[in-house]
């Protein structure tokens, strides 16, 4: 049937798309915050509701910031992580915006500040990874193509069919609680701040797999 036929086209290209990804290094908030528990509710079950159902749409994924992807899957990356060397100041995450987004991993994203420390630790994590130890070229990545965000839908929807919804979706966001913008400015709280997070923990992640196969493979406390 032609729509199976679709289907099988759009999971396939998922699938790929995770293959292309090579594992993945993200910085996530502490596992026991309110952040933490009013992120993981939006993603699997608030926000799911304001879109279509759909087989490849994935709802189990943990509240994260990517540093970087692409990171080789070799036995050693895992213990890799211990050996890079983190700047001095811890990193910031702070949510400036929600924004609908054309990739499929990005469909609804909590934007962040380019906030230098997390920058650094972006760059840091790149040059150990990704580009063999080239520091410039990370850090030119890091000025021109580094986008942090923290994704909070994974779907097929087109871009502009999500914008026309941002509205509700920001209301939902709201009452779970999540400040962005003028409201995340100011002093973090600890681990009551709903602006986003200090520090947190650098975990490897298993990205090149099926998504419902995705693990934490190492982590590095901050």
């Amino acid at each position: 049937m032609p729509g199976d036929a679709l289907l099988l086209s759009t999971s396939q290209l998922v699938s790929n798309l995770c293959t292309n990804l090579g594992h993945s290094l993200w910085l996530i908030p502490h596992p026991t915050s309110p952040l933490h528990a009013a992120l993981s509710t939006l993603i699997s079950r608030t926000l799911p509701a304001h879109f279509t159902p759909s087989p490849i749409a994935h709802t189990s994924f943990t509240p994260h910031l990517t540093l970087t992807s692409l990171v080789p899957t070799t036995p050693a990356t895992a213990h890799q992580i211990h050996s890079i060397k983190l700047p001095e100041a811890a990193p910031v995450v702070r949510f400036s915006s929600l924004e609908a987004g054309e990739k499929f991993f990005t469909k609804l994203t909590l934007q962040v500040q380019k906030d230098p420390a997390l920058v650094a630790l972006a760059v840091a994590c790149r040059a150990e990874f990704v580009t063999g130890g080239n520091r410039k070229e990370a850090e030119r990545w890091g000025r021109e193509a580094y986008v942090p965000h923290v994704s909070l839908v994974y779907h097929e929807e087109e871009r502009e069919a999500v914008a026309a919804r941002i509205e509700g979706l920001s209301e939902a966001v709201r009452e779970a609680g999540i400040l962005t913008g003028a409201e995340a400015e100011g002093e973090m709280k600890g681990e009551e701040w709903m602006g986003g997070w200090k520090g947190g923990r650098l975990v490897l992640v298993n990205t090149s797999a099926p998504l419902e196969e995705w693990r934490i493979l190492a982590e590095r406390q901050l």
